[in-house]
């Protein structure tokens, strides 16, 4: 019998969704891609708390609009970030840029601010188009 048991799919979704609740934003698409983003003020970085595509990234998208979590309609950033960010991992430095803008995305509905349409259109023109898997060669 094995000391690292193989967790039930009801509990790694139960500890996806406890992440993506203390996300600081939900990056999403409107139909297949979901990832939830939380910074470390401490380490000054950005991480992915949890990722998910199809019922998975519903349930994300359910999780933040339950407790007020901004959710970021970016399909190109959603996309990139499911494919090249680790759940529980830092952002890749291309990505860094378009995830900050997130985050400030997130700070102003947060803080009441009224939204900058210009944040979202930065954010966009801030990925690089190689990491849109939908137009990259890579994949």
């Amino acid at each position: 019998m094995s000391d690292n048991p193989t967790p039930h799919p009801a509990q790694i979704r139960g500890n996806l969704l406890g992440a993506a609740a203390a996300s600081r934003v939900v990056v999403s698409d409107p139909a297949h891609y979901a990832v939830a983003l939380a910074y470390d003020k401490a380490d000054g970085a950005a991480a992915v708390v949890a990722r998910g595509t199809g019922l998975i990234a519903i349930k994300i998208r359910e999780v933040a609009a339950q407790r007020g979590i901004g959710v970021l309609q970016a399909p190109v950033l959603a996309r990139a970030l499911f494919h090249y960010a680790e759940a529980e991992g830092v952002i890749p430095q291309r990505l860094q840029a378009a995830v900050a803008l997130a985050l400030e995305w997130a700070d102003d509905r947060q803080a009441g601010r009224p939204e900058n349409p210009d944040t979202l259109a930065r954010c966009i023109a801030a990925i690089p188009e190689q990491l849109d898997p939908l137009v990259s060669d890579d994949l």
